[in-house]
């Protein structure tokens, strides 16, 4: 089953509302904004920590793709779902994403909004992000490797960063995410997907571990104590990736510097 993101690429810009998550972990932590009405939330946090394990679903996490001609889904076969992740990690689930890279340039991700921050206040988010691929280290590819040349990046934005279609007819991802192994004001190269095995197509997944704690996105929140995360490859392989987002956390600290 495709996730409804496919659907809306074409159509450009698109509303994200705030969604309700998971449980927070820790005592120090609060509900998230996005579980209240906006007029009835008084406390705000100072510093937010918030982990997704995928087990029930999505968890308010949305899917996208940018980088590639409008119209043409089907040719890049982008796909994207709530999913179960593959053995010996089966008794989990993920976010699947995957697309044919004929552009050179396909950007595969997944965002999730955050609430219950001070507005209009910046904040250094690091993200963890848990990966499955099953790309090995030093294989060739058309264009790059399918490991080396596919960038893995986690981002935050005071904006909810939609697609949209350009003069030119293109998707392109409306925050500024680097290209390809290049980061950007809105996102951080954390890794790539080459991990272990054999340059095969039978080549087994495994985990990546992957996080920006050496290199904080410093972020200002929206004026209602909002901000948003992504978490996403950049490719410069010209052929298909595949990969299972199976947990993410997140730190949100308020700066020091305002």
């Amino acid at each position: 089953m495709q996730n409804k993101a496919l659907k809306w690429l074409a159509g450009g810009i698109v509303g994200f509302g705030l969604v309700a998550g998971s449980a927070y972990a820790n005592d120090d932590d609060i509900a998230e904004s996005a579980a209240l009405p906006r007029n009835t939330l008084t406390v705000r946090m100072d510093k937010l920590k918030h982990s997704f394990d995928f087990v029930d679903g999505l968890q308010g996490w949305e899917t996208g793709f940018a980088d590639y001609p409008n119209g043409e889904e089907s040719f890049y076969q982008l796909t994207a779902m709530h999913a179960r992740l593959p053995a010996p990690h089966n008794n989990k689930f993920g976010i699947y994403l995957s697309g044919n890279n004929h552009s050179d340039d396909l950007f595969m991700y997944a965002r999730r909004p955050l609430g219950g921050l001070h507005p209009l206040t910046y904040y250094n988010v690091t993200i963890d992000v848990n990966l499955l691929a099953n790309v090995a280290t030093g294989c060739y590819g058309i264009g790059g490797a399918p490991g080396e040349a596919v960038a893995v990046k986690v981002g935050a934005t005071s904006f909810a960063p939609a697609d949209a279609v350009y003069l030119d007819g293109w998707i392109r991802f409306l925050a500024d995410k680097g290209n390809q192994m290049n980061s950007g004001a809105n996102a951080v190269v954390v890794g790539n997907l080459a991990g272990a095995g054999k340059c095969t197509a039978t080549n087994p997944f495994s985990m990546r571990v992957l996080n920006n704690r050496a290199k904080p996105i410093k972020v200002r929140t929206d004026q209602y104590g909002a901000l948003t995360i992504f978490v996403g490859t950049d490719s410069g392989f010209e052929g298909t990736s595949s990969y299972y987002i199976s947990k993410v956390r997140v730190t949100a600290r308020k700066a020091l510097d305002q």
